[in-house]
């Protein structure tokens, strides 16, 4: 999944080709904000901060495909997750966050094989993808190839 949604762009700068960057990104269908989880959301009384907070979530795992993986050194998973989210200052209201996203079945955790805790996007899966001629020109290089 993860060639879905990268794109490498070389950069050319005075006729030297610097590293290629690659960009990762989400996409949000028309209706995003009229989506039943997400009106139940914007209906809270802090409710765009709750969808921003998510979307931030989704915007953390998409180099890892919906999922934010814990390596403990944390008091709590919240703790970790506001850190890797930059938003230890608000960590009660992200704690209260966290289990709406998970009672609405936005977020899931589970353990890996190490038994380190990952958190787990639910809808990651259909929020990743590209352009159809980006599309084309991959199959067409491929296809040179």
């Amino acid at each position: 999944m993860t060639d879905n949604k990268n794109t490498e762009i070389e950069e050319v700068e005075g006729g030297k080709k610097k590293r290629k960057k690659k960009f990762h990104w989400i996409k949000l269908f028309k209706d995003f904000f009229l989506r039943r989880k997400i009106r139940r959301l914007k209906a809270k009384e802090n409710g765009y901060a709750l969808i921003v907070r998510y979307l931030e979530l989704l915007l953390a795992s998409v180099e890892t495909d919906g999922i934010i993986q814990l390596y403990g050194g944390f008091e709590t998973v919240e703790e970790e997750i506001a850190f890797t989210l930059d938003e230890e200052d608000y960590i009660d209201d992200l704690v209260e966050d966290l289990k709406l996203y998970e009672k609405l079945e936005l977020i899931e955790y589970e353990e890996d094989e190490e038994g380190r805790t990952r958190l787990i996007l639910i809808e990651f899966s259909t929020m990743v993808g590209q352009g159809e001629s980006t599309k084309r020109v991959q199959e067409h290089r491929e296809k040179k190839k």
